[in-house]
């Protein structure tokens, strides 16, 4: 469960329109597009099916938008209100600029109480546990127990110490960052590129920026959950160009999404079901046995 002010949403409306949301590395992606700079973490062949991607979603009946770029942030850690508005006001103007057809959040956000509403929310009252979540990624990478393809015998021994680190980094057993990290495990390889474990780092600052990226990609699931709850009736596409992600989330089923009010604050609930392709290397006994044990274990603050 996330906790928002999310009264300040309430005029964030998207009404019957498709919106399609774009991950960070699709907007550094447009970014350099627009300053005709390269962009040197892509093969021409991934440059050039982004782009195809990109031309095929700008369409006049689309509301293209970076506001889950902008709540991850450019500074690789929780931003402060000044540095969310920079990166608002600089992404908006940017998707405005490069897409033709598509509208944008640009007009949006040029009313004054729209921008700070969507600055209030996502800096007063981010995700409560979101640096829990940081801190247990980063403790799974520097002990090195999933960078490689775990022995059989060993799995038990790495399993349980999943569960200690959970516990010790008070993050949920049911939260997206412990199952997808779990499943890396029991060979999800497509979890493993967004948890994306090495043997070495260069330094702590690399293995913190690691464990950073990885959260923020997990934790769009909620993010989607928030605005999908303040705006029933719209459709939503995620578009990003992370494969790992992309895939996880075709396995992955998001409903029953609902606010509830604690006097000024609303919490969003949601139900995430996860299909059985996210344990490929268990049989079904150890995989009841171990949701048993996340039942059984859970904890309720997320």
């Amino acid at each position: 469960m996330s906790k928002y002010n999310t009264n300040n949403l309430e005029g964030f409306n998207f009404k019957k329109e498709k919106i399609i949301l774009l991950d960070r590395n699709i907007v550094i992606h447009i970014k350099k597009r627009l300053a005709s700079e390269k962009n040197e973490n892509m093969s021409a062949e991934e440059k050039y099916s982004l782009n195809e991607r990109l031309k095929k979603i700008d369409k006049k009946f689309n509301r293209i938008s970076p506001i889950l770029s902008v709540i991850e942030g450019k500074n690789m850690r929780r931003e402060s209100a000044d540095e969310m508005r920079e990166t608002l006001k600089e992404e908006c103007e940017v998707i405005d600029k490069f897409f033709k057809y598509a509208k944008t959040d640009y007009n949006y956000f040029q009313q004054p109480d729209n921008f700070e509403a969507f600055v209030k929310t996502f800096t007063q009252h981010g995700e409560e546990s979101f640096n829990d979540y940081v801190s247990f990624i980063k403790d799974v990478l520097q002990k090195k127990i999933i960078h490689q393809p775990v022995n059989p015998k060993d799995k038990i021994t790495i399993e349980n110490e999943l569960f200690e680190l959970a516990k010790k980094h008070s993050v949920s057993l049911s939260h997206p960052v412990f199952i997808v990290t779990l499943s890396v495990l029991y060979g999800n390889e497509d979890a493993r590129k967004v948890i994306n474990p090495k043997r070495n780092y260069q330094s702590d600052t690399a293995i913190e920026n690691a464990a950073y990226n990885s959260v923020s990609d997990l934790i769009v699931l909620s993010r989607l959950g928030i605005i999908k709850a303040t705006n029933k009736n719209i459709h939503i596409e995620y578009v990003s160009f992370d494969k790992g992600l992309s895939a996880i989330m075709k396995k992955i089923k998001r409903d029953s999404e609902r606010n509830i009010e604690e006097g000024s604050i609303v919490k969003t609930e949601m139900n995430i079901t996860f299909n059985r392709e996210f344990f490929p290397c268990i049989d079904d006994e150890n995989l009841n046995r171990i949701f048993e044990r996340i039942i059984k274990n859970k904890t309720t603050r997320v």
